[in-house]
Order: C-alpha cells, then structure tokens, then sequence
C-alpha cells in the first residue's frame, strides 16, 4: 500500500523502493505476516540480510524506506485527513530501529542527501518566517550554517556578493570566502540586511541588537521540518541542518553541468597549491553567477515538481 500511494504522490524514487520491497521483503516470509505484528528483531533481520553480502548503501536505502512506510502507516491512525486505506493495518509503532553496530551509521560520517523530489517537498514546506528564509539560503548557496551566521551587516550589496569567514581546517589565519547571490538569494540577504540595520544590530542575520540569529534556532527549525516531513512521508529518513550542504553539492553534481571545480569554489571547499594561494574573486566571476543562476533556476524547477532527465547545461559550460 506504501508502495501505491507513493506512485499516486508522483514520487520519482519509489521504483527503487518497490525494487527493495521486491527483492529483500516480498521473497522472504515476513510478506505474509501482519505488518502490526513485525517486531524490531523482523526488521533487523531483513536489512540485515543485504549486510551480509557487503552492501551497506542498501542496507541503508532498505531500513529507510520500511522506516518510511510504518511512518506513514502509523500517522493514518490518528491524523485527519491521512489516507483511509493505511488504518486497517493498525499500525501502533515503527519498529525500525537505530542500528548499534559500530560504523554502520557513524553521525561523523553522514551520508544523507535528500534528492530531487524531497527538496521539491521541503522548499514547498517552508513558510514566509525568518527561519524558512535562512533555511532557503542554506540551500540556495550551500554555505556552512556557521559561518553565514557570523557575517557581518558592514557588507555592500551593490555588486550582489556576501564574503563569509572561513576558519576551518589548520588556517593560523581564517579564509574569506566570497559567494555570488542570485536573483532569490539576494533578496533574502537584503531583506535581513534592512531589517539588521533597522534595529541596530552588526550582525546581517539578526532579529535583535545583541547578537546573530543562534545555530541552535536554525537546526531546531530544520528538525521540525524533518519531523513533519517523514510523518507525511515526504521524505524517506529524517535530515539535518549539515545535510542541507552535502545535499546542494550533490544535487549541482547530478543534475547540473556546473565544473567541480567551480562547484569547490562556491562551497570553500579546499582548493590547494598556488592556485588558492592566489585566488581572486573577480577572476572568476562570470562562472560564479553563471553557476548560481543556473543552481537558482534548478531548485525554482523543482519547487514547482518540473522535473528534467537530463541536466541543466549552459552555453559556457559545454
């Protein structure tokens, strides 16, 4: 039923799903069993079992999909308005649980991106608050949480650029990494900056004189989001604040044609030798805007559910 409703939703990775289901779950006898009555120690031993032949990145897909489903199902129990047809299954809890073997989902080495369909779910989630703006520019430029949060309202927005402060890694003294705003991204920030300067606060994403918006807001902000999403089943496991970043780098991978290295450089991502060492803004200017504007017109389509086989080319990019 997970599998139907799904495909009715028009979700793009549920034939993945369906192939899991098909070759991990149909075949073995927990498909005849009552999904009420499946236990965590049923579900361990059914993502355990593409574990056993080394695919850990199935393992993974797996366990978050049956996640996903009991979600879904267990929603339909008490919210109005959830699809009738998942309340038969009198499903109570998710039997899904945290896996305890060491390295299997290590928090310092997350692998979580959302994909296409569940950032056209999410930018279609967030409302006109302060919070969802900060949100949207974590996805429009990919900048560490941090480090846009430290940026300083004495900025000029004339030529549409902001300049972060890098301090990671084993600098002795920290990078300025200056970004490219596009057309949404710039409203954003000046939307902030006027606000900023309206109250008197140094910082440019501020809602008081005394300091910057707190990391703490942003990721509780993002963890409600998350929540709500995989009860809805919009999502396929919960994301996090830093999984915004991992998630636009993928994304520009997969579904533009903008260069690694330019890619690298929006990022700040390390970019070593003479090259760094030297590196001007300006030098490379018309790829940055070039790049944003083509990620901005990406995540405009998506938001929308126009969703393209092919990727996002543009002439100077061939």
């Amino acid at each position: 039923m997970y599998i139907t409703i799904k495909l009715e939703q028009g979700a793009r990775d549920v034939r993945k799903a369906h192939n899991l289901f098909k070759k991990w779950v149909y075949s073995t006898d927990y498909a005849s069993m009552a999904a009420h009555s499946i236990q965590p120690v049923d579900i361990n031993l059914i993502v355990d079992a593409p574990l056993v032949e080394g695919k850990q990145s199935v393992f993974r897909q797996l366990r978050a999909y049956l996640k996903a489903a009991f979600n879904l199902a267990l929603d339909a129990k008490d919210t109005m308005g959830a699809d009738a047809r998942l309340k038969p299954f009198n499903i109570t809890k998710v039997p899904v649980t945290i896996p305890k073997d060491k390295g299997l989902l290590e928090t310092n080495a997350r692998e979580r991106n959302l994909d296409s369909t569940e950032v056209s779910h999410l930018l279609r989630k967030l409302d006109d608050s302060y919070q969802a703006d900060v949100v949207r520019l974590l996805l429009l430029t990919g900048q560490r949480i941090r480090q846009l949060l430290e940026v300083l309202i004495d900025l000029n927005l004339n030529d549409q650029t902001m300049t972060l402060t890098d301090r990671k890694g084993r600098r002795s003294q920290p990078k300025r990494h200056q970004i490219y705003l596009a057309h949404e991204a710039f409203r954003i920030v000046k939307t902030f900056a006027d606000y900023s300067n309206k109250i008197g606060s140094p910082y440019l994403f501020s809602r008081s004189p005394d300091g910057s918006l707190s990391q703490d807001m942003v990721r509780r902000h993002v963890k409600q989001l998350s929540s709500e999403m995989l009860k809805e089943g919009l999502i396929r496991e919960n994301f996090q604040t830093r999984d915004l970043r991992r998630t636009v780098q993928s994304r520009m991978a997969d579904q533009t044609r903008i260069p690694l290295e330019i890619q690298n450089r929006i990022l700040s991502h390390g970019v070593y030798g003479l090259v760094e060492k030297h590196y001007m803004f300006a030098h490379y200017r018309p790829q940055f805007e070039e790049a944003m504007d083509i990620w901005e017109k990406w995540l405009f389509n998506v938001e929308r559910g126009i969703f393209k086989d092919r990727k996002v080319v543009h002439a100077n990019f061939r």
